[in-house]
Formats: structure tokens, sequence, C-alpha cells
């Protein structure tokens, strides 16, 4: 099975995604992590833009050039628009996709309009709407968000039972990825 594994950081500390990629790779998947890059004029040293990883898996960045325009809400609907092009657009093909978060799996579902066929896999660790660092209208509007996609998910991966109440048993598995040392995967989810 492809699998795009949808993440919205340049991935360079996310131990949970690499640790799944690694997993799914071995478990005899095609996967490759669909992460951010960042602009040449950021600070710090510039990721490629494609990187090949042991455990044949890979990882490719997206840039947004749009990442150049100033910081504020209407520069942010036009950077999010250009993100969400780019990545449906190009990973519209694969079978699954993976998504980290909320937006990725917005874009994910978009994605399935053009690819019926796309199975969306939700990780939300934990709920979006419950996480302190969004400001209380955001957090309320990603708790409606969550409640009416959530169920268009063909499964949801979370990290506790509470997280599973109201969602439908067959919908919900509660799984931390397994180590990389060798372990079989068990994301029943992408059999």
């Amino acid at each position: 099975m492809r699998i795009a594994n949808v993440v919205l950081n340049d991935f360079t500390r996310d131990n949970r995604v690499l640790k799944l990629s690694e997993s799914l790779a071995n478990a005899g998947h095609e996967v490759t992590v669909v992460a951010l890059q960042k602009s040449p004029e950021a600070a710090g040293p510039s990721l490629p833009k494609r990187e090949n990883r042991d455990g044949g898996w890979q990882v490719i960045r997206t840039r947004v050039r749009s990442a150049k325009l100033p910081k504020g809400t209407a520069f942010g609907v036009i950077k999010m628009a250009e993100l969400g092009m780019r990545l449906v657009w190009r990973w519209r093909g694969m079978d699954a996709w993976h998504c980290n978060d909320i937006e990725a799996f917005v874009f994910g579902w978009l994605a399935q309009r053009l690819n019926p066929r796309l199975q969306l896999i939700y990780d939300c660790h934990e709920f979006e709407a419950e996480r302190n660092a969004k400001p209380t209208i955001e957090r309320k509007m990603v708790a409606w968000l969550e409640r009416r996609m959530i169920r268009k998910a063909h499964s949801v991966i979370t990290v506790s039972p509470f997280h599973c109440t109201g969602l439908p048993d067959p919908l919900c598995r509660l799984r931390n990825p397994p180590s990389s040392s060798g372990s079989k995967c068990s994301c029943t989810a992408l059999a």
C-alpha cells in the first residue's frame, strides 16, 4: 500500500511519525512522509527537499512560496490555501493518507474528493480542540470541524480510551506506534 504520512512541520523532531513510518515500511508498505520545506530565508539550516531513509521509506518536503508573506490572518489563509493545493494535487493518488492533525486531515478529505479510493487515517494523538496552545475561538472552531470530519476517516488512531468515546468501535484504534527495533506494525487500519 502506498501511504502518505502527512505532517505540517519540517519533520526534524517528530518521533511518533518516525516510528510509525519505520514500522509501516517494515511491514511492506511504500511510505512517504510529506512535510514542509522551510524557505531559504528561514533561520537554521536548509533541509533537503527529498531524503531516502534506512528501511526503504522517504521524506519529501513541500515548499510554500507564499510563506514569505507577513504574519496575519489574511496571509495565513493564503499560505494554507497554497499548501492545501500543493499537497492535494501532488499526493491525491496515494492509497492512504495518514494525517497527523486536523489541518492535514482536511487536506486529505479534499484529496479524497479527487480519489474516492483514498483511505484517510486520522491520528489525532489527542483531539486538536483540546490543545492548550490554541486561543479559545480557534479551539471552538477546530472542535466543530473535528466533530464533523472525524467520521469521514477510515480509521482514527488515538492514545487514550477517552478519545474513543462516542466513536464506533471499528473506527477507533488505540495505538502507540511500536518501536522501530524490528517490531511488527500493529496498524490494522492500514492492512
